[in-house]
Parts: structure tokens; sequence; C-alpha cells
């Protein structure tokens, strides 16, 4: 069939989408951030989220997506990539779209700095195309020299203090090399990062002149499009805002004021649940979540103003600001008729609920069944909450600007805030106001342990994230005779400055790890370890328990969502991966979505965002054919035990095949037909399909059952060929992260299995699981108890023959120890490895 490429006409170029990632916890304290791997607030999930269902409705789709290796833009890539359904596609993460390096700002507060500093210099740091901020030094508290995603970079790519067009010119080479070919071989693209990194990319599209870029903000989490005829330069949108010719999906601001009134509201009416932000949070995916290795403890209460503060803040606050009757009236009428919880996506639906009934014997195909042809649960879902968040923002907008025409001038004249930069809060200027004697000498100190680098202070507990927050540095203001004015530092006391801050900062940590308030870090476990973990490190891991797997269903390449305890298994997985402290350099896994969230849930454990995870769908679990979706408790029933144990277990007995109109048959599934691309042909397929549409549509020979002897044809040969080259010879740690019978299939190639017993392999869900390549079989990690005093071949089912996967010594399986060998012991365990 390739002979029909040189028909074809070269396609349009792709659609372009810009985002930058939702607010993170030092954008809401207005703190310098740069390259410093603080995650999302709260409410930056529900900015990308809300920015996810902009693109829902309006039916954009994305081929690959480009973010930076920064877990905010990371961790807003996955939400956008799951809400859309779209969580299989490519996520390339370079270190390239990181944000503008602040150099020795990072981690100051922004209106802390402008006292010192002078709003003009300061806003220069922040929006100037040539102005570099002071460098941060080799020895500051945050130098991302020695953080490890940083590793495989010369030491001269890791900048000391970027200006937007150094920023600029460290992006455009990934433009021109991978993004723009992209775009001009027909795909869409989504590019998840940051302010300035954005920036540079627009000021490249659009041509902008130096004052227009410096003029130009980026808002989190409004989604920026671009379309571009055949030599891509951007096509003008008719609703543009020159100088820029793409079209941003919703009014700026509007977000943000819509969920400033819904916190008030949220004070206001007592039992208001703010749609936002649901209760369900915390049973959420994990890609919304982050994780305990890294999670902070920062809410938004945190932050508010106490005692003498509530007072000024209040009284500087806007008449708008304040939620009357009529505003709650007309929330209240919003959320009629039934005032029930919000509809979140969280709730465990299916994307198909076909999944749980006998499949259709119809011939004709079932359209709205389809997976992306009909109107999905998701999708309903999705649409309603936007409905319902455009209602809130209309009536916010329509509320604010009645206020602010009625609002009378100020009569109290110059107020603090005006001497503070845009964007400063009434809370932040009242503690800038208040701050005074030994509190304020280290009062423009901030010391997030969350994003300290992980080999000084890899440690210290999550439950203590930050130490003196206050942020203002008004006691470093040097001021004129008179005591009137403060004095901007010229520029030979900038490094003496954020030299002295560092170093401040570095010393409260080393009191207090004195005083026992901060646990010092342990020395690293490496060259003590079991020898299995100081060589490369193959660990897989089946994903964690799924709904279909709680309700006994055949599942196959059904994409069944993970359950609460699936997620709970993956978040252990990676916490006992953690423990032993195992690093991994790549991950590999399937096309479904339950082993890409056990993947993302143990990176995020790790604190592994950053790390390169690659898709295929060559690590899919056993397609069950006619089974999909049906009860094994009744396929058992039905056909009785023999048969159900040689559809479900046997190396070379595949299930009855799916019918070519069936909802669960890859080739009604738009992710095969549109991308894969290395499946031969079927000429009974395509014959029947253009029938039927009448027209040529060429159509590939998906699987519609498979035995595990024809699972292992795809799994084996992307394993010897792709995953070994790449990965294990050149000495990588890799992480495969799959379903049950592809894995089933590596171990029985990894551990020489032979045909005959491989029915007898269970692999439990959600256990990582260590190959041993010297022994050829594979090993656990000790956790707790488990390995210690109580047998893991007891604890989880690994079928009736465990001695094909561990060695048992068979010698001494009379002694009640005889499997402590399989467990690989840590060091600092105060049980002695066995000998």
């Amino acid at each position: 069939m390739r002979w029909l490429q040189h028909f074809q006409q070269p396609p349009d170029p792709g659609t372009l989408i810009l985002v930058r990632h939702g607010e993170s916890e030092w954008n809401r304290r207005e703190l310098f951030t740069g390259w410093v791997d603080v995650d999302l607030s709260q409410r930056g999930v529900v900015e990308i989220e809300h920015a996810a269902r902009l693109l829902m409705e309006r039916g954009y789709t994305v081929d690959i997506t480009y973010t930076s290796t920064l877990k905010r833009a990371i961790r807003s890539s996955w939400i956008i990539l799951n809400e859309i359904n779209q969580i299989y596609r490519p996520l390339i993460k370079s270190w390239r779209l990181n944000e503008r390096m602040y150099g020795a700002l990072e981690g100051h507060s922004k209106p802390g700095l402008a006292k010192v500093f002078g709003k003009e210099t300061v806003q220069k740091w922040r929006a100037g195309l040539l102005d570099r901020p002071p460098e941060m030094t080799n020895d500051h508290l945050y130098w991302h020299g020695r953080e490890r995603k940083y590793r495989h970079l010369d030491p001269a790519q890791i900048p000391h203090t970027e200006s937007l067009q150094d920023t600029i010119d460290r992006v455009i080479p990934l433009w021109d090399s991978c993004i723009a070919p992209d775009l001009r071989a027909g795909r869409n693209v989504m590019i998840v990062a940051h302010c300035n990194s954005l920036r540079g990319i627009v000021k490249h599209i659009d041509e902008m002149s130096t004052d227009d870029i410096q003029k130009m903000g980026i808002p989190n989490g409004i989604p920026l499009v671009y379309k571009f005829d055949k030599h891509l330069k951007p096509i003008p949108h008719k609703n543009s805002q020159p100088p820029l010719r793409g079209i941003w999906l919703e009014k700026k601001g509007l977000l943000k004021k819509a969920l400033d009134r819904e916190a008030e509201l949220a004070q206001e009416i007592q039992g208001y649940e703010a749609i936002s932000f649901s209760k369900d949070m915390k049973n959420a995916k994990g890609f919304y979540n982050p994780g305990a290795a890294t999670a902070t403890a920062h809410t938004h209460a945190a932050s508010a103003p106490t005692g003498a503060d509530t007072a000024e803040a209040s009284s500087s606050a806007p008449p708008h600001h304040i939620a009357t009757p009529a505003t709650i009236k007309a929330v209240e009428d919003i959320l009629a008729p039934s005032h029930q919880p919000h509809p979140y996506h969280y709730a465990h639906v299916p994307e198909s609920p076909a999944g749980y009934v006998p499949q259709s014997t119809s011939t004709a195909l079932p359209t709205a069944s389809v997976p992306g042809s009909g109107t999905s649960p998701s999708l309903i879902k999705g649409l309603a909450k936007l409905e319902m968040e455009k209602k809130i923002m209309k009536l916010v907008d329509e509320t604010t600007s009645a206020s602010a025409a009625t609002e009378p001038p100020s009569t109290t004249g110059t107020s603090t805030a005006a001497n503070v930069p845009t964007g400063t809060t009434a809370t932040a200027t009242a503690t800038a106001a208040t701050t005074s004697g030994d509190e304020a000498s280290i009062a423009d100190i901030f010391i997030d342990r969350d994003v300290l680098n992980a080999a000084a202070y890899s440690a210290i507990p999550c439950d203590l994230a930050t130490v003196h927050g206050l942020e203002e540095g008004v006691d470093h203001v040097e001021r004129h005779a008179n005591g009137s004015e403060p004095a901007v530092l010229d520029k030979l006391n900038y490094v003496h400055f954020f030299k002295e801050k560092s170093d401040a900062a570095q010393g409260i940590l080393r009191s207090e790890t004195e005083r026992g308030t901060v646990v010092p870090p342990r020395p690293s476990l490496r060259g003590t370890r079991d020898p299995v973990l100081e060589q490369p490190i193959l660990v897989i891991i089946r994903h964690g328990k799924t709904e279909h797997n709680q309700l006994g269903l055949f599942t196959g390449w059904e994409d069944a969502l993970l359950a609460v305890e699936g997620r709970d298994e993956a978040i252990h997985a990676g916490q006992l991966l953690r423990h032993h402290e195992v690093e991994f350099d790549v991950v590999y896994t399937s096309w479904l979505s339950r082993a890409i969230e056990t993947a993302w849930l143990v990176l995020n454990e790790l604190d592994s965002l950053w790390l390169p995870v690659v898709k295929t769908w060559r690590l899919n679990e056993r397609m069950y054919g006619a089974l999909t979706g049906l009860s094994k408790k009744m396929i058992r029933q039905i056909y009785g035990d023999e048969q159900f144990m040689k559809w479900r277990r046997s190396f070379d007995n595949p299930p009855p095949p799916i019918s070519s109109f069936s909802h669960a048959y890859p080739g009604n599934d738009p992710r095969y037909v549109k991308y894969v691309t290395d499946v031969e042909v079927s000429v009974f397929e395509t014959l029947i399909r253009s029938l039927a549409h009448g027209k040529l549509e060429i159509h590939r020979n998906f699987p519609k059952r498979e035995s595990l002897k024809d699972c292992m044809e795809r799994t084996i040969p992307y394993f010897l060929t792709t995953i070994v080259p790449n990965s294990i010879k050149p000495g990588k740690n890799v992480l495969i992260a799959s379903s049950e019978n592809a894995i089933r299939g590596l171990l029985m190639h990894l551990c020489n299995i032979p045909q005959d017993k491989i029915p007898l392999v269970e692999i439990p869900t959600g256990l990582p699981l260590i190959y041993d390549s010297a022994q050829r079989k594979i090993r656990l990690l000790e956790d707790g108890d488990i390995g210690v005093t109580v047998n893991p071949l007891e604890k989880y089912n690994f079928g009736k023959a465990p001695e094909l996967l561990f060695d048992l010594q068979e010698a001494k399986k009379d002694t009640p120890d005889y499997w402590k060998n399989i467990v690989v012991r840590h060091p600092l365990s105060p049980h002695k490895p066995q000998q």
C-alpha cells in the first residue's frame, strides 16, 4: 500500500495549542520561581482542568505534547490529556521549555524585592527582554546543577541567570528541530510550559517587537490557539488581538475573578461546596494529586491575614469583593434544582457502559458505543461542568462591572498598595507594613523543603513544608538619612545581598537540624544495598486493581479505570521503591490508562515526573476477543472450568473472536485507527468498511482475539528490539508498567518458564517485581513485616508454582525461612539479611 502515498497531497499544517501551567504554590505566594520545581496549587489544578474543558468543548485533539521538566507543567499536561481522553499520546519533556531561570531571585518575594531594589528594577528583571537578574551561585540553596534531571546536560548549559532573550535562544532550537516539523507534518501540537518560555515562542511566531513582548503576559490555564498556512506562517484569527495572530479560548482574567468570588461564596454560604474543587479531590486520579514525597500542606487559609492584618486587608478590599444576597441567590439558581454535589469527572464511570453487559450480537456498528464516535459520559460531564463554570463567570463579570461603576473614589490618599507591584495582594501589603524587629531579619527568606535539592534534603519530612513564611524584605531596605524613602541598592550590592540571604536560609536549616526540628538527610544507601539494586535495574509492575478486576470482568483492551484500591497499590509501590532508593531513567507502559496511571503514581511518589515515559500499544493487555467485558463467573458457569481455564490461562488457546462491529474491537477505536501504523493492512476489513461507507477506507489487521502466544508475538519483539538496545544495554534503570498477560509473557521469556507451566503463574496487582538477571528469577523488596516475618508468597498470589518465578532453594523448602532469599533486604533493616 505504500504506492498510495505517492498520490497523497501534503497535509495542512497542524494546530498549535499553547497553555501556561496552572497556578503553582509559589505563584500564589508571589515568589520568584524559575527552575525551582514547585507543584500546582489547588487553584492551579482547577485552572488547568478548565483549560482542558475549553479544548474539549471546541473539539481540539492533540497528536503530541511538549512540556518542560518541571512538575507544575508536567502535571498540567497530564491533567489536560486525561480530560480530553488522550493520555496515551506522546508527552515529550524538555529542559528547553523550562521557565526562565531567575538567578539569585529564585525563592524571594516579588513585592519584597521591589521594596529593596525598587519597582522599576524588579519589573525589568521580570519582563525585560535583555535584562538579567543577579546570578545564582553554585552554593545557592536552590542551585540546579545538583539536580538529577539535569545530569545529562553539559554544566555550561545550566544557566546561572537568564534574560527573556536567553530563554528564547534556549527554546527556539527545540521549535526548529521538533515542534515545527511536527506541525508541518499535519500533527496537532500542544505545548504546556511557562510564562517566559511561551512568551519566547509567541514572539518568534508573531515576530513581535521588543516593546510588544515586554507588555505581553501569558495567563495561567487559558489556551492560546494558532492556525498556520503551508509556509508555517500564522493565520490571523478574526477575533485575535494584535500583535497576536492566535486566539485565546477565553477572556483573560475572567476565570480568576470567578475563582476569587467562589472562594468568598464558600465563606458566605453555609454548606456551600465550591464547584471547582470538590471534596472528591482526595480520591482523584493520580495525575491530579501531588505525591506524598512532594506534596505541600499549604492551603489558601495558610496565607490568610490574622490579627491586625485582618483589619487592614478588610478595609482595603473594594466593595465588590463581598458576596451580596443577590449574588448568593444567583449562584443558588445556577446550582438548582437539586443542589446535589456537583458532577466531577473523578466518578468511576467507564467510557462505555457496554463493558458491564453481554456484548450485542447485532451486525450493525453500535455508533454510540464506539469510543470517540458518540457522546461519552466523560464528554457529557466535562461539558456540563464547563457550562456551570461559564454561568458563574458571567455572573461574576456582570456583578463586578456593576460594583466597579458604583464604587466611590478613594479619599484616603496614597495607599500602601500603590507602592506594591501589580498583582500584590492586600495581605502581602499588610504583612510588609507590620513586619519588624528580629522577625524582620529573616522576613524575606522563604525555604520550601519540598523543592530543595533532593541530594541535600531528601529526608526532610513533607509535613514541615515551609519555614519562616514571612516574605517581605523590609528590614534590608537602606533608607535615606531622614528615614523616609528606601534607597535602591546598586549593582555592586546585589551579589552581597543575595549571598547573605542564601547563607541565612541555609543557616536556618542547619540550626533546626541541630535542634531536632528538622530530620537530617540520611546517608545514601548506594554501595550498601543488595547487589541486584546496585546493577542496572529492571522493575516490572502490573497496574493497580481496576474496577473490572473488582467486578470479575474480562478486560483486555477495554480501557478500564483504576479503582481507589488500585491507586493505593500504585502509590504504595512508589513509596516502597523510594524507601529502597530505587531510581529510574526511563519508563515503558501501554496505551491503556490503568497502566499509564500506575506508572504516573509511582513516579509521583519518586518525585520523578520528569522522566521519559514511552507509551506503546505493544505492551497492551492480551485481547480477550468476544469475552471482553463479560463476567468471568458467567463464562465459567456456561462453558465449564476446563474451557474457562483454557481461554484464560493457557499458552496457545485464544478465546472466541470479536465481531468487526463490536465497540470493543480495536478497529473501531480512533486511538488505534489513527495512530497504529506498524500493523499490516487487512484486505477483508478494508473491503467491508469501504463498501459500508461508500469510499475507500484502508483498515489494518487489528487483533480480534489473542492467546498468550499471540500477545507475546508483539511484546517480546518490542522488548528485544526497543527496550533492550535503547535502555537496558546502555545501563539505564527501567520500569515497565503493564497488564497481567503482557507481563506473564515477559516473565516467561526472562525466567525461561516452559509453555506447559505458564498457566500456573499469576501476577499480583501493584507489586514491584525486581528482575535478577544473574539468577533469571524475580525478587521482592522488603516491606515492613512483609519479607521479614511474613512470607510474601502467602501474602500475594503468584499462582500454584511460585518456584517458576523465584529461587526458592528447593533443598531448604522444609525449613520455615526457605523463602527469605527472594526478598531484597533494606540495608538499615534491623533484621539480619539471609546469608
